[in-house]
């Protein structure tokens, strides 16, 4: 599974693919980008998918939009899919209280 932060008409997007041998790659969704940030920044950085224990997933990513990485930014992004096609739950998460940033989000 690849993913990537994509622009969809200038907001940052991600967007996935898959493969069965890491060099061809099939957009899912027709390449439409399937997590699109509604709060903060509007923007995003880092993806990062984590399979859940129901089978489901999340997706996690940097509350952080372009390339100011001088704003002070305590928040992430996420979102829970059942099948990486669709996205339920978004929410931004306020990860700490003090003025720095939060960056590339993972979980386990």
């Amino acid at each position: 599974m690849r993913r990537r932060t994509s622009l969809a008409g200038g907001v940052a997007a991600v967007a996935l693919a898959v493969s069965t041998d890491d060099l061809n790659w099939m957009p899912l969704n027709q390449g439409t980008p399937v997590a699109t940030p509604t709060a903060g920044t509007k923007g995003q950085r880092d993806p990062f998918i984590m399979r859940k224990q129901n089978g489901g997933f999340v997706v996690l990513a940097a509350d952080l939009t372009g390339t100011d990485f001088t704003r002070q930014n305590q928040y992430i992004h996420a979102w829970d899919s059942a099948d990486l096609r669709s996205f339920t739950g978004y929410r931004r998460l306020k990860m700490h209280s003090t003025p720095t940033h939060t960056w590339a989000p993972e979980a386990f």
